[in-house]
């Protein structure tokens, strides 16, 4: 089994629901696979946590989905609990706004894991910024002579950030730097952070044609249609505010 990771906000049961059928659609693996999901609430919502639980059990049954609705949700900790309720080797970690755009094999994914013994987290690379040739990203990567279909991250490397696959004991090393309130690209600037990651080979997975662009970000063009901006170093942590 492989347990998969997210965190969704209230505002849109929409966009969650065209990210889970990106993942019904085109996830392959030979076990089962189980949500495991948080639904912050917010303000004048016209929705309610139970509408986006509705959503996620239209795809995986009682026995492959767990979801918590607080009445308080911060990203950071959300993530915390998430991750501390996963029991799999491997946790696809992913956000509500991130669709899948073709078919990923996890069988095979997992064999690049076993081959590379430090490799902690594999990041699946984005239509918007891809390391095939995002201008921002040269000299950060530089592709595995071991494995063509994944690029090494050289420098500026951050603890976690979907969408990506985390081995198990990857995961489990994180776990104590997180904080409720602080997002992980924050936490990643820490001492002890850059110490963890000195440890660990974070890459991008290319795919096994080496096209990449696997993953589509569908949120930023819904917050920039309701007026809305992310914000990351906030005494909450992640929050959107309006522009």
């Amino acid at each position: 089994m492989i347990d998969i990771t997210m965190t969704a906000i209230v505002l849109r049961p929409e966009i969650l629901r065209e990210t889970l059928i990106s993942l019904v659609k085109n996830l392959k693996y030979s076990n089962p696979l189980r949500l495991i999901i948080d639904v912050a609430p917010a303000a004048n919502s016209s929705f309610t946590q139970h509408d986006l639980y509705k959503v996620a059990s239209t795809y995986f049954d009682n026995a492959h989905l767990i979801c918590r609705m607080v009445e308080e949700s911060k990203q950071a900790e959300a993530i915390k609990w998430m991750w501390s309720k996963s029991e799999s080797d491997f946790v696809l970690h992913w956000e509500d706004d991130w669709v899948l755009t073709r078919g990923l094999d996890l069988d095979k994914i997992e064999n690049l894991f076993f081959k590379h013994y430090n490799l902690g987290m594999l990041y699946f690379d984005r239509c918007q910024k891809s390391v095939l040739d995002y201008p921002g990203y040269k000299g950060v990567f530089a592709q595995s002579e071991m494995a063509p279909s994944i690029y090494i991250r050289l420098k500026g490397k951050s603890l976690g950030g979907p969408p990506a696959l985390l081995r198990k004991s990857y995961k489990e090393a994180v776990l104590p730097l997180m904080k409720d309130n602080e997002c992980l690209d924050i936490t990643s600037r820490t001492k002890g952070a850059k110490k963890l990651l000195e440890e660990w080979e974070t890459c991008v997975y290319v795919g096994e044609s080496g096209k990449g662009r696997l993953v589509k970000d569908i949120g930023t063009a819904w917050r920039e249609s309701k007026g809305l901006k992310m914000k990351k170093n906030t005494p909450r942590g992640v929050t959107w505010v309006r522009k």
